[in-house]
């Protein structure tokens, strides 16, 4: 008798712990696919001098899990072209750029308007198109590997299961030898982005 009472007082609390366990399903957490387009630019007067327009051109592919939680994660890859010109006066180069990051972000607000805050960690290669750059001929390296920390904000707008979103970001990047200065240093590759986004929640 004992033992079919506690079997009869276990069984409704293992039920309802197992009610109250995470579910990883996307309705409830909400996962998003958006493909983005936006502009670029650098804030180190050295890299603005080789930029041949005011600003380059960013496109990406981003995938957003946790659209309707508090904190969601980003995976995104994205890619860049910035006309410039080398230290040394060769005009017909672009700088083309591709990498991957990933970000974590606070919605601030959940419902039709949702401001966000985001801060990640990426790889970035950028490559100047053409031949013949050089350090030594050219006062530029042809490549360059770096890391970026991207931060920013943005607001997403949803109508349904379409996503529209308007973010800002600044990109340090610690370790961008693209550019070598006079004094045997390297021009800093911190960046700036304006992007707009078009999604769907899945």
């Amino acid at each position: 008798m004992r033992t079919l009472v506690l079997t009869c007082l276990l069984v409704p609390t293992t039920t309802t712990a197992a009610a109250d366990a995470p579910v990883l399903d996307p309705q409830v957490a909400g996962i998003a696919v958006s493909v983005e387009g936006g502009t670029t630019g650098f804030f180190d007067h050295h890299m603005r001098a080789i930029e041949t327009s005011e600003v380059g051109a960013t496109w990406g592919l981003r995938l957003i899990m946790g659209t309707r939680t508090s904190l969601a994660l980003e995976a995104r890859y994205t890619g860049s072209a910035t006309p410039i010109a080398t230290p040394l006066g060769d005009s017909r180069r672009t700088l083309l750029g591709n990498g991957l990051e990933g970000d974590l972000r606070w919605n601030l607000a959940r419902g039709a308007v949702t401001p966000f805050v985001f801060v990640g960690f990426g790889f970035d290669h950028e490559q100047v198109s053409g031949r013949g750059v050089t350090l030594a001929t050219m006062g530029m390296s042809d490549q360059v590997d770096a890391m970026v920390f991207p931060i920013g904000a943005g607001v997403a707008l949803r109508r349904g299961d379409l996503v529209v979103e308007l973010r800002g970001a600044f990109r340090p990047c610690p370790n961008g030898d693209l550019v070598r200065l006079v004094d045997g240093g390297y021009a800093a590759m911190n960046a700036w982005e304006a992007s707009a986004a078009l999604g769907w929640t899945l």
